[in-house]
């Protein structure tokens, strides 16, 4: 089999072995730019210490490294989704990975993007199943097909430079923050027609930031979901949050565990004793353990153990710190069934319902089916 990296565009799918500004122009025909909806705010909780755990990296957690999947060393882990045994991981500039689970084996497919390509968000689409992915360099979202299918759907009506920060997909249509733009936060229908923007950017002006500075920028905002899978826009900065009802208008919710931010400065827990411990208090993805809202936080380290890892934040202040035999933790997935844990060596797979096998890419298929 030629190397994957030298068939770009071609759809892989076998088993594998070891081995800035933007210039916006609009046609909305009448769709007009919502109010920014009055904030809602919440206190800041204290944070309490934080233990050791292994929540994800347990001794029965199955494991796949990229050498195992057949990828590359110079591709970067960037995002991961998983839907029942399925699980796909996107690498930058444009690579897909499709991991099947079959019990204590992996069915391994792959997909490459055409040459100049750069992918760097990827939403799963409740509505069919099919994924969405998105570039910051690109007006243009990939919808890639239940069927296997991958086509381009460029943004209409719009015309620059640059692309999208995120994205999250909702039946509404699919929400993106663009990398520079009047509005923080675009709806967009699956045929990449403009629906609606939101949340008014000023021009970045200091004195008027100083002045009013629960306004949103674009800058900030990250996509998310709540529980129910609708669609979140939180503004870190201001600790505010908001929610996508099922016509795609926003309203201000109660941030919650939002609330914790994600600015706070280097601290240390039990500093000048054996478990020494420092990490960034920053924030990740937000995943739902067992219907828990959990962030995935900063990696950190134990000083004078010598242990490096990734720490998980809670709601109440609890953190976890897991070291996962020293492997950053860079997201995680979960859907009712369990977890897929994306790192910088490769991905560690886990069940709720019971102790996860050990998995094993099946033998090598030489040819692609």
């Amino acid at each position: 089999m030629r190397p994957l990296s030298r068939l770009p565009g071609v759809l892989l799918f076998g088993t594998l072995g070891a081995g800035a500004v933007l210039s916006v122009l609009f046609a909305l025909g009448g769709c007009a730019a919502a109010p920014t909806p009055a904030p809602v705010t919440a206190a800041v909780a204290p944070r309490a210490q934080t233990t050791e755990s292994s929540l994800v990296c347990g001794e029965g957690a199955a494991f796949l490294s990229w050498e195992q999947l057949g990828v590359p060393q110079e591709a970067r882990p960037v995002q991961l989704v998983k839907i029942g045994p399925r699980i796909w991981v996107l690498f930058e500039p444009a690579r897909l990975v499709r991991i099947d689970r079959r019990g204590e084996a992996a069915d391994i497919g792959m997909r490459l993007g055409s040459p100049g390509e750069n992918w760097s968000s990827i939403a799963l689409d409740s509505v069919d199943g099919s994924l969405w992915l998105a570039a910051r360099d690109r007006l243009v979202l990939w919808h890639y097909e239940a069927a296997g299918s991958l086509r381009a759907v460029p943004i209409q009506n719009v015309e620059g430079e640059g692309g999208f920060y995120d994205l999250a997909a909702a039946p509404s249509g699919l929400f993106v923050v663009p990398t520079a733009a009047e509005h923080a936060v675009w709806r967009i229908g699956r045929d990449g027609k403009v629906l609606g923007t939101d949340f008014p950017v000023p021009p970045i002006d200091p004195e008027r930031f100083e002045a009013a500075p629960s306004q949103p920028t674009s800058a900030e905002v990250r996509l998310e979901h709540d529980a129910s899978g609708a669609v979140l826009a939180w503004f870190s900065a201001q600790r505010l949050v908001y929610r996508a009802d099922a016509a795609g208008h926003w309203a201000p919710v109660d941030p919650g565990i939002f609330s914790s931010g994600g600015d706070e400065p280097v601290r240390g827990v039990d500093v000048g004793t054996k478990n020494e411990h420092w990490f960034a208090n920053g924030r990740g993805s937000l995943f739902y353990w067992k219907g828990t809202p959990v962030f995935l936080g900063a990696h950190s380290m134990l000083e004078q153990q010598g242990k490096q890892g990734t720490v998980f934040h809670f709601p109440g202040g609890r953190d976890l710190f897991e070291a996962c035999n020293g492997w950053f933790i860079l997201d995680v997935a979960t859907d009712p069934s369990g977890y897929a844990a994306l790192t910088d060596r490769g991905v560690v797979i886990g069940d709720f319902a019971a102790e996860p096998a050990a998995i094993h890419p099946e033998p090598t298929d030489p040819k692609p089916r």
